[in-house]
Order: structure tokens, then C-alpha cells, then sequence
């Protein structure tokens, strides 16, 4: 206690500090798409991406228990085409791995694709010698007439020489760690010619039925060339026949299956406060010359499969005094004043210490501050301690599994220390990394109150306000 004598007789200050505790916890929900990135390379639109693990976050996955490996499907699905004007590069289908479970994952056979395929007049190569064999079966079916059992089988294989409806291949996946892959294109042009074949078969047989009739006898020679030229162009196709095929194809209502096998990590994983994991599975239909990974994973293409995981957390323990004493004291005004808080008040006892520690496990990025303002002055009924400073001295930080890159903490050495004053806000410390995971701690091991000479005070108690905060956001 400091005590002066006034003339007329001890006037003392009580000074009380209310502390209000705020834990302001943010957690980052929400996730920004970056789809316009992958307009200009998505080879269909509305692609939906699915998987057949059966996981939910109530279910994760279940390994089997002699193997530790689990069999999942990936399924990706496209409606129309894109507009291919746009497109540049070679037809791909890629799943992308997440991070923590790179070379976890493995194709377990072929992919299989589903597509519906049509042709066109107006293509080059495939379009001339398409277009040919169409006229010339036009003119038959308008000498014939439309109701002729083979006129009808004539129009249904004209019909199939464009659309070829729902053609189904298989394809080798490559495995590139962070990501499998197929090439769509080479797969789909051999179904194509293949489906071609089929048709051309059936037009030679259909030929031959009518080689004697004498109505048609003039086109049958004109058709029958034109049907052996698609034949042999079909079964030695030239670079630029297969290069008509796999780019002027009209396409839709895909669907691209990748059989995989999942071990079960070997090294920890860590999940939210139940200790379940999502992991997001990226897979998409594209034309592009590039694989840029970062495009794909920021898209909402996907489909997640749920882990057990360890147990992830989040939170702060703010473990600060309800209450700081800094005691009795005689007014006077001609000379600075600091006082210490104590338990009892007395400045002799050991000062009242606080204790903040900050645990954060979550995958992820990471952005926490811890701050504290005051809102008020320290005020009694008549008057205020104007200019008044709150001194907070911080004791060593003490920090596992994050780096010293990561930590912005104000106090270097023993006499630092923060002013705190009305309706001023500190910042005592912050963690930013993008996936480090770890938990730290700090002592504020003394509370000082700094009272400017020459400042009008009146006998009474004086009371300030404090806003403590920890937040991770933005």
C-alpha cells in the first residue's frame, strides 16, 4: 500500500478490475468453389461424382481385418457436351486422392465407361463417307417406299450410322500417386468403330438381298462402293479418321467407374472431435493438355468417404482472474503511480497470474488471434482515472508441433509488456499455418496498473472493462 497524508485527512482508491471472459471460436465451414477455373477444360456439364463405400460420418469405413484394404467403386456422371470450340487437349477422366491418402490408393481392374454417341454429316472424314452411304440409302427407301419389312430394317441402319446410342469400353487406369488416370479418347474411338463395323456388316448383308431388283439395280453399285470404302477406312483408320472420331463425336449422358483398392493408413490421421474423417475424392471428365491438381481440388465435383480417425480438436483455455486487486491507495497527484494486483491487494504478495493455452489438431488451415480490449474507463461515480494504462507482462511461450514461422507473440524477453487502454484492443498473440497441427501456452505473470501524476481523483472504487477473446476465422 502507498499511503500519503492530505491536509484534511487519507482518501484511498480501490481499484477493481472486471474481467470478462469471451471464447469467440470460428470454425471454418464453408468452402469456396472455384468452378469458373474448370469451365474452359470439363469435357460435360453437371458432373456428379459418387463412390459405393457406404461410409457415413455415423459409419466410417470399415478395412477388412486380415488385409486392411477395402474395394471402392468411383463413379463419375456428365450430361451434354460442353461446348467442344472451346476445349483444347486430349479426353481424360481423373480421380483426385486426397492428400493424406497418396499412395493409399490403387486401381483394381479396368475403369469402365458408359457414353451416348452421336455423329454427324458435317464432320470431316467420318461425315463424307457417312454421308454418301446416307443419301444413297435415302434414294432406296424413296423407291421402296417406308412400309417394306426391309425398308424398315434400311431405315433403322440408317439411323444407327449417326446414332449409335449407348456404347460401353473399358480402359487401363494409370496410377500417378496423387492422382489415377484414363485416357478417354482412344477407348471411345475404337467403340466407335466398332459399333461402325457392326452396321456395316448388316448393310453388306442387306445388299445382297437386293441385288436383284431391278428398280435399284443403278444404286446398288454407288452404295455397295461406298459401304466397302467406310469398311476398309474403318479397319485401317488413318490419324485423321481417328482424330474425326474422337473430337467431332457428339457425346452424352456419360458414366466413368474406377474400380480402387484403399489401404488402411498406416500413419495417423487425424478427425474432428469424434475422431471421424472426410476425405474428398475429386473426379471429373476433362479435355485439357494440362493436370493442374489445386483446379480440381477447389471444384465441388466430389464424393467423400469417412474415416476413423484420431481425435481432432479445437479450442482455447483462457485460465485469467475474474478478479485483479490492486489495493488501497492514498490520493495524491504529483507523482506517477504503478500498482501491482495481488490476491489480497497488498503490493508486497506475489502477483496475480493468468494462464492461456491454445490447442488446435484440425487439418487445415489455421488463423487464430487472442485479443483483449478494454471498453470502459476506470470509473467510480464522480470521476474517471483518465489516461490510465493497463500494463500486461507475458511469461515464456511454450509451443509442439507448430514452428516459429507460425507464431506471432509479442513478448521477447521478461520486461515486455503490453498497454492496454480504453477502448484500445492487443493483440497477444497469433498462429497462421496452412496445415500444421499442434498447441502452445503462455503465462501473463504480472498485471500492472499505470496512474499518470497530475490527475484529479476522488475517494471511491473504480472499476474498468476487459473483453477477452481467442477466434480462428478468416
Amino acid at each position: 500500500m502507498i499511503t500519503l497524508l492530505s491536509d484534511e485527512k487519507k482518501k484511498k482508491i480501490v481499484v477493481v478490475f472486471l474481467l470478462l471472459l469471451i471464447s469467440n471460436i470460428f470454425l471454418l465451414s464453408s468452402i469456396s468453389y472455384a468452378q469458373t477455373s474448370l469451365i474452359g477444360i470439363e469435357l460435360f456439364t453437371n458432373q456428379v461424382s459418387t463412390n459405393n463405400s457406404n461410409s457415413t460420418y455415423q459409419a466410417p469405413l470399415i478395412f477388412d481385418p486380415i488385409s486392411n484394404k477395402k474395394n471402392v467403386d468411383f463413379k463419375v456422371t456428365g450430361q451434354a457436351l460442353t461446348d467442344v470450340n472451346i476445349l483444347n487437349g486430349q479426353k481424360q477422366v481423373i480421380l483426385v486422392i486426397p492428400e493424406e491418402l497418396i499412395g493409399e490408393v490403387s486401381p483394381n481392374g479396368q475403369a469402365k465407361i458408359e457414353v451416348d454417341v452421336l455423329l454427324s454429316e458435317k464432320a470431316p472424314v467420318i461425315g463424307g463417307l457417312l454421308g454418301t452411304i446416307s443419301k444413297l440409302l435415302k434414294d432406296i427407301l424413296g423407291i421402296l417406299g417406308l412400309v417394306l419389312p426391309i425398308s424398315k430394317q434400311i431405315s433403322a441402319l440408317l439411323d444407327r450410322l449417326f446414332n449409335l446410342g449407348r456404347l460401353s469400353y473399358t480402359a487401363d487406369i494409370l496410377n500417378h500417386g496423387s492422382y489415377l488416370l484414363i485416357d478417354y479418347e482412344t477407348g471411345l474411338v475404337s467403340a466407335i468403330i466398332h459399333n461402325l463395323q457392326g452396321v456395316v456388316v448388316e448393310l453388306q448383308n442387306i445388299l445382297k438381298g437386293l441385288s436383284g431388283n431391278i428398280l435399284i439395280g443403278a444404286l446398288i453399285g454407288p452404295l455397295t462402293t461406298a459401304i466397302n470404302n467406310l469398311s476398309n477406312a474403318l479397319a485401317n483408320p488413318s490419324a485423321e479418321l481417328l482424330d474425326s472420331l474422337a473430337n467431332a463425336s457428339i457425346l452424352s449422358n456419360t458414366e466413368v467407374v474406377f474400380p480402387t483398392t484403399i489401404n488402411k493408413p498406416q500413419h495417423d490421421i487425424y478427425g474432428d472431435i469424434n475422431g471421424i474423417s472426410k476425405k474428398d475424392f475429386h473426379m471429373h471428365i476433362v479435355q485439357t493438355e494440362v493436370i493442374e491438381l489445386d483446379v480440381f481440388k477447389d471444384s465441388n465435383s466430389l464424393s467423400s468417404i469417412y474415416l476413423k480417425a484420431l481425435k481432432q480438436e479445437s479450442y482455447s483455455d483462457m485460465a485469467l482472474p475474474t478478479n485483479l486487486n490492486f489495493g488501497k491507495h492514498t490520493i495524491q497527484t504529483l507523482n506517477n503511480e504503478e500498482w501491482i494486483a495481488t490476491s489480497t491487494g497488498e503490493q508486497e504478495d506475489a502477483p496475480t497470474t493468468g494462464k492461456i493455452s491454445l490447442t488446435d489438431t484440425t487439418s487445415g488451415e489455421k488463423n487464430w488471434q487472442i485479443k483483449v480490449k478494454q471498453t470502459s474507463n476506470w470509473k467510480n461515480q464522480q470521476s474517471a482515472l483518465q489516461n490510465s494504462i493497463l500494463k500486461l507482462y507475458g511469461g515464456e511461450l511454450t509451443y509442439t508441433g507448430f514452428e516459429d514461422t507460425d507464431i506471432n507473440y509479442p513478448f521477447t524477453n521478461t520486461a515486455d509488456y503490453l498497454e492496454i487502454t480504453d477502448q484500445n484492443e492487443k493483440v497477444l498473440l497469433e498462429l497462421n499455418t496452412l496445415d500444421r497441427r499442434g498447441s502452445l501456452q503462455f503465462d501473463i505473470k504480472t498485471f500492472k496498473l499505470f496512474i499518470p501524476k497530475n490527475l484529479k481523483k476522488d475517494e471511491g472504487v473504480y472499476q474498468a472493462q476487459f473483453i477477452w477473446t481467442a477466434s480462428n476465422g478468416p
